[in-house]
């Protein structure tokens, strides 16, 4: 029963590292993509607002003895797999909150994606490099939580 309980909170710290690998990599592009010029809200809905609710998801509820687990995985007992992830959640939450409050929204919370001149074309709606200035700063914050590759 212990070899499966090892391999279990084996396979979930791997997926964890994995996770958070992936996210460290879409926050170097959406920041840098975001510094570039305008970044059109559809992107940003379907694309970073997805990956960044996922990881909030993926990092909390560790489970039970993946702490102490990692702690002799990674040779180090004074490693906190816990503490770690619950950081990175917390930034990823700060990352979050930031394309809720920021995004432009309708009464439904729903992303206003397009906008709609009065001659009737419609144009995605975007925003402004100056705009997302505070979004790369919860980037980096989730960035520099992870170690590159």
């Amino acid at each position: 029963m212990t070899v499966i309980i090892a391999r279990s909170l084996s396979d979930q710290y791997s997926q964890l590292k994995r996770t958070a690998a992936q996210l460290r990599l879409q926050c170097v592009v959406w920041r840098d993509r975001t510094l570039a010029g305008p970044t059109q809200l559809t992107e940003i809905n379907d694309n970073l607002l997805s990956i960044i609710r996922t990881s909030t998801v993926n990092f909390t509820g560790l489970p039970a003895g993946l702490t102490q687990w990692a702690r002799d995985e990674e040779d180090n007992q004074l490693y906190d797999a816990g503490a770690e992830f619950f950081t990175l959640h917390t930034a990823a939450v700060a990352a979050l909150d930031w394309l809720v409050i920021n995004i432009p929204q309708n009464g439904s919370n729903t992303v206003l994606e397009r906008k709609i001149a009065l001659d009737g074309t419609i144009t995605p709606n975007t925003v402004t490099t100056a705009a997302t200035a505070g979004l790369r700063t919860a980037l980096q914050s989730i960035i520099d939580l992870i170690d590159a590759p």
